[in-house]
Order: C-alpha cells, then structure tokens, then sequence
C-alpha cells in the first residue's frame, strides 16, 4: 500500500511521528512518503527518510501553539491546499495521513484519496475538556472559552476556501 504523511509543521514532534510511522510501516512492506516543510527537510534527510517539500499554513506562525494566524489568509490556505492535491495526483496514493494537519483532509476529499487524522485528545471534536486543566481548576473555563473561539474562527475561514474546492463547510476545525 502506498501511504503519505503529512504532518502540521509547527512542531518537530509531529514530524518525528511521522518518522516513526514511516519506520514502522515499511518495515510492514508499505512504500511510504512523508511531506514537510523545508525548515524539516534536513531532519529527515539525517534519518535517511524519503520526503518531499510543501508548504504549510502552519509555517505563518512561527510558534509551536495553535494561533489564528494559520487561518487568516486565504491565499495562503489556498495555496497550501494546491499543494497538497498536486503532491496527492503526483504520488498517488492509496491513504492520506494528516498529523495535526488542518488543510490535507479537504486536498484528499477533492482528490478522491481517503484520509485518516493522527491527533491527541484535545482536537477529537466531543471532547470538552480542556487540555492541561481539572475539571474544576480555575481558568479551564476561561480557557475552553479562547479555544472554543479559536476552533470556531478557523472553520469559517477554512470554509470559504473548502466552498471553492467544492468540499461542504465546516463549523468547527477539529471536523
């Protein structure tokens, strides 16, 4: 089976994971392909791992923490998604793995490709809890609040560009 990994690129863990997804699946006979951005281009290439170059909204950043700045142009998510499903036609490949990578899951569906999500808790759509505070600790509501806001701001703008690839709309990012 043919597999590309895609993850968000505002963290080398993701990254890592996908070197260790690639390990562990083509030790299973998959061919394997990861796409990062160049800034983690030269992690790869020290492992010895097969990768190509695409851009990320992630990049605009420049900070490890979700920020609204991923979202706010629509160039720039555009021209990620682009990307995305011109590296999808070129590789072809059977499965499409996004690592907190909010763009891939519509470059997929365009595509035709289906796409599987590797996420950590705080990012599966029926949780509630905010991550890093107890249920009765002071601030979580503050801070499910920003977050909740943060989810809701980036499925509008993200689903202006999903409307002109002709994928539905979003109300929340974790979908």
């Amino acid at each position: 089976m043919k597999l590309l990994l895609v993850p968000g690129n505002n963290s080398l863990s993701h990254v890592a994971k996908c070197a260790a997804l690639e390990a562990a699946l083509s030790r299973r006979g998959h061919s394997v392909l990861i796409a990062v951005t160049r800034p983690y281009s030269g992690f790869l290439q020290r492992l010895s791992l097969s990768h190509t170059i695409i851009p990320d909204i992630q990049e605009s950043g420049g900070g490890a923490l979700p920020s609204i700045s991923w979202f706010r142009s629509q160039k720039l998510l555009e021209r990620c998604i682009r990307a995305e499903i011109d590296l999808l036609r070129a590789f072809r490949p059977d499965r499409a793995i996004g690592i907190f990578r909010f763009t891939l899951k519509v470059s997929a569906a365009y595509v035709g490709i289906p796409y599987d999500a590797v996420s950590c808790g705080c990012m599966m759509p029926d949780v509630d809890e905010v991550l890093g505070f107890g249920p009765d600790e002071q601030r979580a509501e503050d801070q499910a609040f920003y977050l909740g806001n943060f989810f809701r701001f980036a499925a509008r703008r993200m689903g202006a560009v999903m409307e002109r690839f002709g994928i539905k709309k979003i109300r929340d990012i974790r979908h």
